[in-house]
């Protein structure tokens, strides 16, 4: 993965802008671009949010767009993340800051939405087992729970309303 064309995106100069971009946009439709995401993620120090925020948003969209489709290994591989990056954060002496922790809710509440519960029935029982892990994963549970909320059921009280 190219850190420095993600970098890029704040950088002054519009043609690194335009690289940048043009490289998200280059990840987000590539086959294994999610699966690089996922790898930098697990190797990126503590003060790139950008890069983490870029890997999150790839992530994100090949959940959206490509996830449900995609073959069980590949989307154990997603499950295994959201599992691995839950417990990494609450046992971290430096968890990823508020930012890139409602990025990962976001992303784990898109992954909530198409898996539960047909394809992951034990999801709550998952998300509950991280509690004991401290403050960090107890937050982040939280984040993860108002994720759902926002895109369940205050959606479904927007719709009865109407």
């Amino acid at each position: 993965m190219n850190v420095e064309a993600i970098l890029g995106f704040l950088d002054t100069s519009p043609l690194a802008r335009h690289q940048a971009f043009q490289y998200f946009e280059q990840l987000k439709e590539s086959e294994d671009g999610w699966k690089l995401s996922i790898n930098m993620l697990s190797t990126v120090n503590e003060e790139q949010d950008q890069v983490k925020f870029f890997c999150f948003q790839v992530i994100l969209h090949y959940i959206k767009t490509k996830y449900a489709y995609a073959d069980t290994e590949q989307q154990q591989i997603i499950r295994d993340f959201v599992k691995h990056w839950i417990q990494t954060q609450g046992t971290s002496t430096q968890p990823d800051s508020a930012l890139i922790q409602n990025k990962a809710s976001q992303v784990i509440c898109t992954v909530f939405l198409t898996d539960y519960p047909s394809r992951w029935p034990l999801f709550f029982d998952d998300l509950l087992h991280t509690l004991n892990m401290g403050v960090t994963s107890t937050l982040i549970y939280l984040r993860i729970l108002l994720s759902i909320n926002s895109e369940v059921a205050d959606r479904e009280v927007s719709r009865t309303q109407k």
